[in-house]
């Protein structure tokens, strides 16, 4: 049919087309339809010897390649990115770069980060100044990767973002995202010494202060390898920074957890006591009004395992806590099970009634809890 004009302003006809490939684009099942309503309206334009599609005709296309994820969404991106790029009446702008990055971003393919760095080269060859947040997505990239060299490469980046910044483009300047990116590089790829590294950087910038992600990703990476000792040194440093001021490092629930799961990996003897300690001092926090340290179920099911080695202190946790669920339970009945013994054997058994009592499904780790405690 032909292509119904509902103008004859030539703007306003690229709006028409871009609110109708707005629909096209947010559905993340159609990208393909989007490209083909783009070239049929590209195609009877020009047959018209008008232009009724612009850079954001374009873009709306591209995002909707990125949120399609599918494995053909980069190629078919960076197709249109190229066609913009050779085009004398359309120009790609800096969302049309970040948009083809979002589609190696999702992708999850071994060879992503190679990508998105010819993309961010493609910037400078057709003059469009990149910002910080173009950067970011790369870095995240290889952040994410935990590759060999990719912690490396993060840091060329970020120096490449300070080099950038003082010829003059302040749109590039790194901020705390890009630090705390380099931060969870080193700390997937090395470990947390490393991480920790840049986490000592940044409390010693002249500009950028540390945030709750900055403390947090430090101590996630020292819980990953059960060090509480310096995962607790970690959580002091962000009390520290947010008491002298630095409102972006409220110490938050998810620290505290961060906390809880070091010292339950940690099988240190005070485990369980330094656990309850932070868990009263959350529900401290809360009653004095900071709804966000509320310790929910999870929470609970953590401290249950720190006392892992004491099944009546674990016992304790679970009728204390409000919501409980099928780990809750059966974290007990495992510790039960450990101990040993007829009575531990027939508690593990009583637990395994009542949890059914209160409408909570069994699993096999939790049979298997229960019978081995015999």
């Amino acid at each position: 049919d032909a292509l119904m004009v509902p103008t004859d302003n030539t703007l306003d006809m690229v709006e028409d087309m871009n609110s109708l490939l707005v629909i096209w684009s947010n559905d993340v099942n159609l990208p393909d339809l989007a490209e083909k309503f783009l070239r049929f309206v590209k195609k009877e334009s020009s047959d018209s010897g008008d232009q009724w599609v612009n850079t954001r005709s374009y873009n709306l296309v591209i995002n909707a390649w990125a949120k399609s994820q599918r494995r053909e969404s980069f190629n078919r991106a960076h197709a249109l990115l190229h066609e913009m790029e050779r085009s004398t009446s359309v120009e790609p702008d800096l969302l049309s770069y970040s948009g083809v990055i979002s589609c190696i971003a999702k992708s999850k393919s071994s060879n992503d980060a190679k990508k998105a760095e010819v993309v961010l080269r493609e910037l400078d060859k057709h003059n469009v100044a990149p910002d910080n947040i173009i950067y970011n997505q790369v870095i995240n990239i290889h952040s994410k990767s935990g590759a060999r060299g990719s912690a490396e490469r993060c840091e060329k980046l970020l120096t490449v973002m300070h080099d950038l910044a003082n010829d003059g483009n302040d749109k590039v300047a790194p901020d705390v995202r890009t630090y705390n990116l380099v931060l969870s590089a080193w700390a997937n790829e090395k470990g947390p010494k490393e991480a920790e590294e840049v986490l000592q950087r940044l409390e010693s910038h002249k500009s950028i202060n540390p945030n709750s992600i900055s403390y947090i990703t430090c101590m996630d990476a020292y819980a990953r390898v059960g060090d509480a000792h310096n995962n607790l040194r970690v959580l002091s440093m962000m009390e520290k920074s947010f008491k002298k001021g630095n409102k972006n490092a409220k110490p938050t629930r998810r620290a505290y957890t961060s906390a809880l799961n070091a010292l339950a990996k940690s099988g240190r003897g005070d485990a369980g006591a330094r656990a309850e300690a932070l868990v009263n001092t959350m529900e401290k926090l809360y009653k004095a009004g900071d709804t966000d340290m509320k310790p929910d179920t999870t929470v609970y099911n953590i401290l249950i395992n720190c006392h892992k080695s004491s099944a009546t202190r674990a016992e304790k946790v679970l009728y204390k806590m409000g919501k409980r669920d099928v780990v809750s339970y059966t974290t007990v009945i495992n510790a039960y099970s450990t101990q040993g013994g007829e009575n531990a054997a027939k508690r593990a058994q009583s637990l395994l009634d009542e949890m059914q009592n209160d409408d909570v499904e069994p699993n096999a780790q939790t049979f298997n809890g229960a019978i081995t405690a015999w």
